[in-house]
């Protein structure tokens, strides 16, 4: 089930989710951009580069209830082509694993900022990446969320109906 209490973009239409399933799946794109967001503090996200895991999950509501369609976790540490798979940055910790093991998330950009100044970027792709068939049904909506599992927070994004595009190649849609 989704978690509850989370942060939210300060905006409407300043996040966005874009969903590709390509034939082969070494195709298949996931992509969600969360900016103008509520106000986060470095500290709030953790510590990545030695014991924070991340989770993105993307929800779909079916009947009034959210659906788990995908769940792809970003481990802490770790070494990605022989480097540190995190780099802390001056305003919050990046992610970058171009080999997109074990389940196909590249890029992970977390950025702290006062309300409407906060961001976060994630970019997963290709066979390991377990694409959720589409379309999506998005009765009422689609849902996004980025969690921590060391502070507690978490940062998510709704997707009202009717998406821009959300046929059986691609959902691509923005943020209520």
């Amino acid at each position: 089930m989704p978690q509850t209490g989370c942060r939210t973009p300060t905006a409407t239409a300043k996040s966005s989710l874009l969903l590709k399933d390509r034939i082969p799946d070494k195709g298949d794109l996931l992509q969600w951009k969360w900016t103008s967001g509520a106000a986060t503090v470095k500290s709030e996200f953790g510590s990545p580069l030695a014991t924070t895991n991340y989770t993105v999950c993307i929800y779909d509501d079916v009947g009034g209830t959210p659906q788990l369609k995908l769940r792809a976790g970003i481990a802490a540490a770790g070494t990605c082509r022989g480097r540190p798979c995190w780099k802390e940055t001056t305003h919050g910790f990046r992610y970058a694993d171009k080999e997109a093991t074990p389940n196909g998330i590249t890029k992970l950009s977390l950025k702290e900022g006062s309300a409407g100044r906060a961001a976060i970027g994630l970019q997963g792709r290709g066979e390991p990446l377990q694409m959720p068939t589409l379309p999506l049904s998005q009765e009422l909506k689609v849902l996004v969320q980025l969690k921590n599992d060391t502070t507690g927070v978490c940062w998510e994004a709704t997707f009202s109906a009717l998406a821009a595009k959300n046929d059986q190649a691609q959902f691509r849609d923005k943020s209520d």
